[in-house]
């Protein structure tokens, strides 16, 4: 199931076929945007998943790299438990996106 916009009512819409659709609408990526998508770049490579939705950016939990918020305007295609960037996989850390902060729960390192 593919998730895109209806160009009548101008409102979401879903799709039954296990098609991709462009997407032009930041409200509709959030609305398809959620917890546990796979994210790759636009050369097909993995980043991560989605490990958090806000309204103008999502998280994404990348595996020995820090997290990122990434907008919603740098995704190409979304599908069903998928989601493309319009970037290359390895030019996530060069775009300037914002990491989250470090937890309260991590010590700060002093020294005596």
């Amino acid at each position: 199931m593919s998730y895109y916009k209806d160009r009548t009512s101008n409102q979401p819409a879903v799709s039954q076929s296990n098609t991709v659709q462009e997407i032009s609408d930041a409200k509709t990526r959030q609305w398809q945007v959620h917890v546990g998508m796979d994210v790759v770049g636009s050369d097909g490579k993995s980043v991560g998943r989605v490990k958090e939705v806000r309204s103008t950016d999502f998280l994404i939990d990348r595996p020995l790299a820090r997290d990122v918020y990434v907008p919603f305007e740098a995704c190409q295609t979304i599908s069903a438990e998928r989601v493309v960037l319009t970037i290359l996989a390895g030019e996530v850390n060069d775009q300037g996106w914002a990491n989250p902060g470090l937890t309260e729960a991590e010590p700060a390192v002093t020294t005596d």
